[in-house]
């Protein structure tokens, strides 16, 4: 399986070092503040100065350092600017300050209302009243009675912080039933901020983190929705923090397979990043990047090309060729390329970003490992088996050496592996290797995990492979109960599954069986993905063929036309998949007699594979062999 670079957007501070002579040393309001003793008069120059400089942009920054300037009535209008205009609720509690250093205790309150509300920093706000004690010494008493104000305030909320604390503590040690127990105490304690409080979104953001993690998408969906909810109200729709939710939502929608409604999301995401922050921003190419991977998750491979060429031409501009976010884009093309058939591109591609990244990041990164698995998987399209399986073994060695033998990436190395068997003919070796991939996989993940139920599936290929149709329908028929209990009956893989154990019955002569599957999984994959996706295509086309077994070949015959006509609009003309369409419907032409149309379609896939994959290509081999 190849792997896709999956970018979410994580907002991300650079830190610049840069030394400064002794006369060229720039000290800001921030650092003078710090200072042992006090210069009262160097505080309020330099602090008047820098509140000066932001008062036009950055709103709350100004309102902070108007507050040491003694400016108090311009630290509270920049604080109510940044809250109204950027929904900057840190900025209430400068606000707060202000109006407690003038003697206006019960406004002061209102102020640090808005800032418990939306952010609930017990911690902050004692380092702010500490500051205010070392600048204002004359208004101790006035702060005294603000501390007091803020933590009878704070009292019902007094054990916030040592839950979070403790929460991202089982969340990194992968106690994930813990980090719930923990989450559902929190979310009791800050449902009382009222139902629109940025801090109860943030409880949901740890949900919804929690159960991302666990695969539970469902759950994952409800509180990324809360999250949402909140977001949109309290801050609006165009600000950073909603925009990247509204990401995240378009994820878990992927996740659960409903790519029609994460594209939706990411078309507006992406607009309003562009509107928002300009088509360059690296927020905006992660939208960019987003959309592109929904296109290829909804079978529109040409949009999602269109898309990752442009994502990498601006990330090659904006961030350097070497960049770890361009190789990605680099790494979405040439996967790109593989599902449109174009395997010499997809291979050229691959191999660079292969050396960049080891170059760049080195030979035992993990997305060195993912372009190493991506090219051994371009080998194998290219029928290249042999090359796959040196770099198939190789990768599978580094993970088990970097990551460990039960880590999921292993597993899936494993599974690569046992693919290149399969297709080598060594299906004994296969079967040993699938059998110990879904031994740990039920040990690491559960019986009912996706990526167990997708071991499950694949050991049930391998029977099917070796002839052990009995076996393989066992597998399958479980394979599908559990997919259809835990995934739904319209996702993605419960289609793939129910097309598995369709195909089996076919194996089994089981053709009546096989029509009524293959028909409901065409229908649903139709509703679900849209009747040009290429895994609705796919389902017309085993349809056709269970039309030919139960020699219905006039019916297999309208059907193999128009897979053919789909394929070739919208994967081209050349195409592996529009080539295996024009070599059924010969076949089928050969069903009903037609031998002279169907030789005249058979020469000509012969003469496309050996053009398009090689003389010595399997599926070239193939057609040179049959009459």
């Amino acid at each position: 399986m190849k792997t896709f670079t999956k970018l979410l957007f994580i907002g991300l501070v650079g830190v610049f070092a840069t030394t400064l002579s002794a006369k060229e040393e720039v000290i800001g309001c921030n650092d003078v503040i710090k200072k042992d003793p006090v210069d009262k008069n160097l505080v309020k120059s330099i602090c008047f100065a820098d509140g000066e400089k932001n008062k036009d942009k950055k709103y709350g920054d100004a309102s902070w350092y108007y507050l040491f300037a003694e400016a108090f009535d311009q630290s509270i209008a920049m604080a109510n600017k940044s809250i109204l205009e950027d929904k900057e609720f840190f900025a209430a509690s400068n606000s707060g300050h202000s109006t407690l250093l003038k003697g206006d205790i019960a406004k002061a309150k209102e102020h640090y209302s808005l800032f418990l509300k939306h952010l609930n920093d017990d911690e902050a706000m004692q380092e702010d009243f500490q500051l205010l004690l070392k600048h204002f010494p004359d208004k101790a008493t006035l702060i005294h009675q603000g501390m007091a104000v803020w933590n009878q305030m704070l009292q019902p909320y007094s054990e916030t912080a040592s839950l979070k604390k403790k929460y991202k503590e089982q969340k990194k040690q992968k106690d994930y039933q813990g980090a719930l127990e923990t989450l559902a105490q929190l979310l009791t304690i800050s449902k009382n901020l009222g139902e629109d409080s940025l801090a109860l979104s943030d409880v949901y953001a740890g949900f919804s983190s929690v159960y991302d993690a666990m695969d539970d998408y469902n759950k994952e969906l409800k509180y990324r929705l809360k999250r949402l909810e909140i977001q949109e109200k309290a801050l609006g729709t165009e600000h950073p923090n909603t925009l990247t939710s509204m990401n995240n939502l378009a994820v878990t929608y992927g996740d659960l397979g409903r790519h029609a409604d994460a594209l939706v999301l990411n078309e507006k995401v992406l607009a309003l990043r562009e509107k928002t922050l300009g088509a360059e921003h690296p927020d905006t190419l992660i939208s960019m990047n987003n959309l592109s991977f929904t296109y290829y998750n909804l079978g529109r491979y040409a949009d999602a090309l269109v898309l990752f060429e442009k994502v990498l031409a601006l990330r090659e501009k904006v961030l350097g060729s070497e960049h770890p976010d361009t190789l990605s884009s680099m790494n979405n093309l040439a996967v790109t390329y593989g599902e449109l058939g174009r395997y010499a591109n997809a291979l050229v591609l691959e191999e660079k970003v292969l050396a960049l990244r080891e170059k760049v990041l080195g030979s035992e990164h993990e997305k060195t490992l993912t372009s190493m698995n991506n090219l051994a998987v371009t080998y194998s399209k290219l029928g290249r088996h042999a090359d796959a399986l040196v770099l198939e073994e190789k990768i599978l060695a580094l993970r088990e050496k970097v990551l460990g033998a039960e880590y999921p990436d292993t597993l899936s190395s494993m599974n690569n592996l046992a693919s290149t068997y399969g297709k080598l003919g060594r299906h004994a070796d296969a079967l040993v290797l699938q059998e110990k991939i879904l031994a740990l996989r039920e040990k690491v993940s559960g019986a009912e995990h996706p990526d167990t139920l997708t071991s499950m599936n694949n050991l049930a290929v391998t029977y099917r492979d070796l002839g052990r149709y009995a076996d393989a329908l066992v597998l399958f028929e479980k394979v599908l109960a559990l997919f259809e209990k835990t995934l739904g009956v319209e996702h993605p893989d419960t289609l793939t599954s129910m097309n598995n154990l369709a195909s089996t019955y076919g194996k089994l002569g089981r053709h009546a069986d096989a029509l009524v599957l293959n028909e409901k999984v065409l229908a649903l994959r139709e509703k679900t993905l849209g009747a040009e996706h290429p895994d609705t295509l796919t389902s017309m086309n085993n349809l056709a063929y269970t039309y030919g077994d139960l020699g219905r070949h006039a019916d297999a015959l309208v059907l193999n036309e128009k897979v053919l006509a789909l394929r070739e609009k919208t994967l081209g003309a050349e195409h592996p998949d529009t080539l295996t369409s024009m070599n059924n419907l010969a076949y089928t032409y050969g069903d009903l007699g037609r031998h002279a149309d169907a030789l005249v379609l058979k020469e000509k896939v012969l003469a496309l594979r050996e053009k398009v994959l090689g003389s010595e290509h399997e599926k070239t081999l193939t057609s040179m062999k049959k009459p």
